[in-house]
């Protein structure tokens, strides 16, 4: 009994990876992985706080841009934002033109332990987690990984 009892603890202790995560972004609209089967899927966790994740933004809009949701979907995960309207505002003022979404510890643990931030996920087109990068992320790096 109490071997099951360890085992159990221990096996909820293992964070479940993002096989298929469900967000909802500022504007409410529902964002699935198997949504996008057939593009690669950037999710970056990133906070208004952090100055190497406000370096990031520029590049993932210009990436946004660039594939307009044809091939490579962006999407942000700002944790620890504040309040939704703050949140909005600073969305508004940086011009992030790709989906946000209002980070918290539910939607964290669709993807595992984060660690620190800037951390991001890219799938590929079938929807399987290619790569995972702690740190500012630039084109060049995500163009190295779609490669």
């Amino acid at each position: 009994m109490i071997r099951r009892l360890i085992l159990l603890l221990l096996l909820s202790a293992i964070p479940a990876h993002a096989d298929e995560f469900s967000l909802t972004d500022l504007q409410a609209k529902t964002l699935k992985l198997s949504d996008f089967h057939g593009k690669w899927v950037l999710v970056n966790f990133w906070s208004p706080y952090c100055k190497p994740c406000q370096s990031e933004i520029p590049e993932l809009a210009s990436l946004y841009r660039e594939h307009g949701n044809r091939d490579l979907v962006v999407i942000g995960i700002a944790m620890n934002p504040g309040n939704a309207k703050a949140l909005q505002g600073y969305v508004q003022a940086k011009k992030i033109p790709y989906p946000v979404v209002s980070g918290s510890d539910r939607v964290s643990s669709q993807f595992g332990d984060i660690g620190d931030l800037p951390v991001t996920y890219l799938y590929n087109p079938s929807g399987d987690l290619s790569a995972q990068h702690e740190g500012p992320v630039s084109r060049d790096i995500i163009d190295r990984l779609i490669r």
